[in-house]
């Protein structure tokens, strides 16, 4: 007896400490904030692909080729896969672009408080970003082939998953 409410206290405190790790805030609706830092696997990969492009391309960030090689240089891809990469991290920048100067045209334009369908016009022109994710990844497979790709996603895993710290929601 004395090691089945042992074993439950031990339990008990796993899952209250994968809570804590996992779960920054947390709204009504269901979503939650992760910490990939502490949970890189709950991360979306949608989202660890948008933060690479974002790493990668001809950014505000202004990284220099040196920088992004340097970023990637435990891809283990050559530097022709990773031009590869580059362009389609700026083809993906030029519609992150986009849609960033029409949410705020509409956020500028629209009268507050904001409603909730107001709000959701707003908002709408983020809802291309992931499909566009997804085609420069296919991109992305076509162009490298099969074995590059595997280590484009191994790097995408386990490097910019754990750097998702913020600003990331799943439900």
């Amino acid at each position: 007896m004395r090691t089945l409410v042992l074993s439950v206290a031990i339990l008990f405190g796993v899952v209250n400490s994968l809570e804590a790790q996992t779960t920054r805030s947390s709204s009504a609706d269901g979503w939650i904030e992760v910490d990939g830092s502490k949970t890189p696997e709950l991360i979306p990969d949608v989202e660890a692909w948008k933060m690479m492009f974002l790493n990668l391309s001809d950014s505000p960030r202004g990284w220099d080729r040196g920088s992004r090689l340097g970023y990637m240089a435990k891809s283990g891809l050559t530097e022709k896969e990773l031009d590869v990469v580059i362009d389609a991290a700026n083809a993906h920048r030029l519609i992150t672009n986009d849609v960033q100067r029409r949410y705020q045209k509409a956020k500028d334009s629209a009268s507050r408080p904001y409603t909730k369908a107001a709000w959701a016009e707003i908002t709408a022109p983020f809802d291309e970003l992931n499909p566009d994710v997804e085609k420069q990844r296919k991109f992305l497979e076509a162009e490298l082939g099969t074995e590059a790709y595997q280590k484009l996603t191994n790097f995408v895993n386990t490097k910019v998953k754990p750097e998702c710290v913020s600003g990331v929601k799943v439900k």
